[in-house]
């Protein structure tokens, strides 16, 4: 017996409480990336200058959000061919990890709030 068999529901539902699950877990790596790049003082380095010694952090979690997002997208079958689920899961995992990195990394030619 299938899922929607038994709830009455497709899998693709999974989602709408799963992202949203998933966005709220990223803010522990946003944070991480936020003071692996800029460090308490902000990235102007508040008068002491940058450390840019834990920059690989920074990008660990970005990666760690990217995958978080694209792990549900690629598992819960929202469409049931795999082959669009894939390249689809892998696209917004890596916008969801590159927007953490901007966000996190703060003002620079990519980003002037």
């Amino acid at each position: 017996m299938s899922e929607v068999q038994r709830t009455g529901r497709p899998p693709a539902w999974h989602l709408l409480w799963v992202v949203p699950a998933v966005a709220a877990f990223c803010a522990v790596p946003f944070i991480v990336a936020a003071l692996s790049w800029c460090g308490i003082s902000g990235c102007s380095g508040g008068g002491w200058g940058r450390d840019l010694d834990d920059t690989w952090m920074a990008i660990v979690a970005c990666c760690v959000a990217a995958a978080a997002l694209a792990i549900p997208l690629l598992f819960i079958p929202w469409v049931r061919r795999r082959a669009v689920r894939v390249p689809v899961a892998l696209l917004i995992g890596l916008a969801w990890g590159y927007l953490i990195a901007v966000l996190s990394h703060g003002e620079g030619p990519w980003f002037t709030p």
